[in-house]
């Protein structure tokens, strides 16, 4: 039994350690505080700004936003990270769940840039998880490729906060972003013709070689 119980503890201590360094691996939580730029990314004029609207729409809506920028994920994957720290520190109330935390791991000449966000569960109607890679794609990454930091995550807190006030949906919002990608309507037009007239040529080419006991391709050059 001893040695049952020893190996019990050993596992428990284990288990204890692994939360403990799972929490050192975050900034030191500030109740005052919304984002946290560990990598000094951001300038200050960057991070008040970005600090103030994330604020005034916690209070305004209590829904909670936190912006954190790390360069060390401490061996965790984006998302990983993301989800751990915002069930660790209870962003949003944690009644409804309704906390977003955003993630952004730089890209340094040692390792790819990584960005993630975590939904609470009282958001996840207005903001479904499975669409932030949208958000990201479009509203962060051109900008982060640009090495523009601040205007790629304050977009992209512009439009999650839209969404969580309903000022639109995510499908309004889907289709705004796809329509530019849409192929114009004179190219379909063109391709419908082009299309019409090779399913004709290729009919009266096959007739004309049959009358003539000529090959198909020697009809084709004759007739075209």
């Amino acid at each position: 039994m001893r040695i049952l119980a020893k190996y019990l503890l050993i596992t428990l201590l284990f288990l204890g350690g692994g939360v403990s360094w799972s929490q050192d691996c975050f900034p030191v939580k500030d109740e005052e505080v919304l984002v946290y730029d560990m990598s000094s990314l951001l300038m200050a004029d960057q991070r008040r700004s970005l600090e103030r609207k994330l604020q005034g729409f916690a209070r305004e809506t209590s829904n909670q936003i936190v912006v954190v920028i790390t360069d060390d994920l401490c061996s965790m994957e984006s998302w990983q990270y993301a989800t751990e720290l915002g069930e660790d520190w209870g962003v949003g109330q944690r009644e409804q769940d309704n906390g977003i935390v955003i993630v952004v791991k730089p890209k340094t000449p040692e390792a790819r840039g990584e960005v993630a966000m975590a939904i609470g569960r009282g958001l996840e109607g207005a903001i479904p998880d499975v669409y932030t890679k949208d958000i990201q794609t479009n509203e962060m990454i051109p900008f982060f490729q640009q090495n523009d930091y601040f205007t790629g995550i304050d977009k992209a807190t512009d439009v999650l906060m839209e969404l969580a006030k309903g000022e639109y949906n995510i499908q309004n919002y889907l289709e705004k972003h796809t329509t530019g990608k849409k192929i114009p309507r004179g190219v379909w037009i063109f391709l419908l013709l082009f299309f019409v007239f090779l399913v004709v040529s290729i009919r009266k080419t096959t007739q004309y070689a049959r009358r003539n006991n000529l090959g198909w391709w020697a009809a084709w050059w004759l007739l075209n």
